[in-house]
């Protein structure tokens, strides 16, 4: 299930990164099409638009698509990542219950005094 939905996302991510460039593809594949209908200069040949005055038309649109219009833009908000003072546990200890701290047994070490480090030769 897992997999499925990544996979869907991943397309829908590819699909919103290259939507330009199926736009292009797109203009490619039909070049007389825009050339010959789409073109608003079709009436003025000498300029040899070719449809790309209706291609920069629909990259606009494209562009204004993803970007995010400034009313709908939410600011102010504030997000915390710390929580400061929380006390997680409370336990008293007596005196009895109070022990030295570990002392380490420097004869498991006897045999280690050389360093293991060597560099190459």
């Amino acid at each position: 299930m897992r997999s499925v939905l990544a996979y869907i996302l991943l397309l829908a991510l590819g699909f919103s990164i290259l939507s330009k460039s199926f736009i292009g593809f797109n203009y490619f594949l039909n070049l007389d099409y825009y050339t010959s209908v789409l073109c608003s200069n079709k009436d003025n040949p000498a300029l040899h638009c070719n449809g790309k005055c209706h291609l920069k038309k629909e990259m606009q649109k494209d562009e204004q698509k993803k970007s995010i219009p400034s009313g709908q833009v939410k600011t102010g908000g504030e997000v915390s990542f710390f929580i400061e003072n929380m006390v997680l546990a409370q336990y008293q200890t007596s005196e009895c219950e109070k022990q030295e701290p570990l002392q380490f047994d420097t004869k498991l070490l006897a045999g280690f005094g050389v360093s293991l480090f060597h560099p190459p030769c």
